[in-house]
């Protein structure tokens, strides 16, 4: 019988507000319009991420944003990428 390996970690740190909060942020302000069905999500989100933080709507709103902003856009790493190419058709299943 082989012995076990043991494997040293960092203990990992102890989730006690939503991620959003993690990281502060300089402030700037975009309008976006979007489909009432599309904003409940968000919506339901932001509200539950404040009471769980005792934050500010509007502050927990904004984190949120960018959030989903910065994972949406991650993937183009430049301007370059966003190019006038027309966008390849996805076929629908």
């Amino acid at each position: 019988m082989t012995p076990k390996k043991i494997t040293i970690e960092q203990p990992k740190k102890e989730q006690t507000k939503p991620l959003i909060f993690e990281y502060a942020h300089s402030r700037v302000t975009r309008q976006i319009s979007m489909s009432a069905k599309t904003a409940d999500a968000p919506g339901r989100y932001v509200a539950w991420a404040a009471a769980a933080a005792d934050a500010d709507e509007q502050n927990a709103m904004t984190l949120t944003m960018t959030k989903c902003s910065v994972s949406s856009f991650s993937a183009t790493r430049s301007s370059k990428s966003l190019s006038t190419k027309k966008p390849t058709k996805v076929a629908r299943v």
